[in-house]
């Protein structure tokens, strides 16, 4: 269907999407938030991070779903569901072809958690965006009588990380407890998690695609997940009546933003989640300005175990109408130094709705230390017989001046060292497109036909 939007602003610009609102409700029940992540979202291949904890609703207008849309025409979509879902087999591959703005939803043919769509590939040859949608969960407590929607804007592959904190929300001790759902990308992934200091759990998974599902103990501020390759985590929580909401989680490798600007937009209770590095706890700013009533150091508890070298804290505060009015845009930032770098996440819960988003830059990779090392590093990359102009690049970059040899093979990968890009040339110089990819570091790696390698950091901005 022709349902896509395009959202194009003159300056940068935080946006979500409210989904369950109708425009005459005051006070809306069962909303869910949708950050929108802009160019961060567009990718070529996505896996789904459904959850399998929570079974959907038997309503005909009830879905646990993946909403596809194409930016450019004549985008080609392979979709390889891991379960049944409607109009397809599970693991048989199929091929749609969409224009820009059209769409296409993926939806379990089965309401049951276990038969949710946990793990399905989404490739194709233009970029596009990808939706995740639970509609509506029952929650786990027989009592509860709540029924809600949860779900987030994803992001591809290329921009997820392997360490992560998932904070919990203010009142923790109550009602659903916070789910993390962890997904693997890749096979032989070892995963730990931490809570309270401690190993809660561990796990090896041989294959790609494989669902952990952890529940954070009760009184947890907040738990650490630390694997060897690349996962994606969705956490999903909500009140005591069983309201839910779900969010996708932003990796520690990749800093955040450094200014957030949200609105509170009904009168329900709302918080704010914020994850920093606690050397920047003291530099917060509020609209341009300290304001250490509205959030401080002492609102901050420290994660006890983080990246070896580096301490993060959270916060997890509620805010009354007064001090976070309703309809009133307030901007968090810091100014650390160069390094004032968070992720920020805003909850609305009371009675019958919860809503959870992460208004965070996914795509603001730290490059990994190890990234030049691999082959054969020269001493000064400029003076190697590569050279990449423009860099820093926005969409297209040209390689010049590869070697005397004129056949050579290209490889970018992302700051995880996954290969996004590979291909053999056979001209001295190369225009390369990369307007697919999300802004950050990567590395573009030559290998001629002697087999020297020569490296390069390419930034795109």
């Amino acid at each position: 269907m022709g349902k896509g939007l395009l959202i194009k602003a003159s300056a940068l610009v935080s946006a979500y999407f409210e989904l369950g609102r109708k425009e005459s409700d005051i006070d809306p029940l069962n909303i869910e938030v949708f950050t929108l992540k802009g160019a961060n979202a567009l990718g070529t291949n996505f896996m789904l991070p459904f959850q399998n904890q929570y079974n959907t609703w038997a309503n005909d207008s009830s879905y646990s779903s993946a909403d596809l849309v194409a930016t450019e025409n004549q985008t080609k979509v392979t979709i390889t569901p891991t379960r049944d879902a409607i109009g397809h087999r599970a693991n048989i591959p199929f091929t749609i072809i969409l224009d820009k703005g059209e769409t296409y939803s993926l939806r379990a043919s089965s309401l049951l958690a276990a038969n949710h769509l946990c793990g399905s590939l989404v490739s194709s040859n233009k970029p596009i965006a990808v939706t995740l949608l639970e509609d509506s969960m029952q929650p786990e407590n027989p009592w509860a009588s709540g029924i809600d929607m949860a779900g987030d804007q994803l992001v591809p592959v290329t921009s997820i990380g392997t360490e992560y904190i998932v904070a919990t929300r203010p009142d923790f001790e109550y009602g659903e407890r916070g789910r993390i759902f962890i997904l693997t990308t890749q096979p032989n992934t070892n995963i730990s998690i931490f809570d309270g200091g401690n190993i809660a759990m561990t796990l090896n998974a041989l294959n790609s695609g494989v669902t952990t599902n952890y529940l954070q103990p009760a009184m947890s501020k907040s738990s650490y997940i630390k694997s060897n390759r690349p996962i994606y985590v969705f956490q999903i929580t909500g009140t005591p009546w069983g309201e839910l909401g779900g969010a996708l989680v932003p990796p520690l490798n990749c800093l955040g933003s450094d200014a957030v600007s949200v609105v509170r937009s009904t009168k329900k209770g709302f918080s704010l989640i914020i994850v920093a590095k606690t050397k920047i706890l003291d530099s917060f700013l509020v609209n341009g300005v300290p304001n250490h009533t509205f959030l401080s150091r002492r609102d901050f508890t420290e994660v006890t175990t983080t990246p070896a070298g580096e301490g993060y804290s959270v916060a997890c505060k509620s805010y009354n109408i007064v001090d976070f009015p309703v309809a009133a845009p307030i901007q968090i930032s810091n100014g650390y130094d160069g390094e004032g770098y968070f992720h920020l996440g805003v909850t609305e819960a009371e009675g019958l709705t919860f809503s959870l988003g992460y208004f965070s830059n996914f795509s603001r990779c730290e490059v990994d230390s190890t990234i030049l090392s691999i082959g054969k590093k020269p001493d000064n990359l400029d003076q190697v017989g590569l050279a990449i102009y423009p860099n820093p690049a926005t969409s297209h970059f040209s390689l010049l001046r590869i070697s005397e040899s004129k056949k050579y093979k290209m490889i970018i990968s992302n700051c995880h060292g996954q290969p996004l890009i590979e291909r053999s040339i056979e001209d001295s110089s190369q225009v390369v497109n990369v307007e697919h990819l999300p802004k950050g570091f990567y590395k573009v790696e030559i290998i001629d036909e002697q087999g020297e390698t020569r490296i390069q950091k390419l930034i795109l901005e």
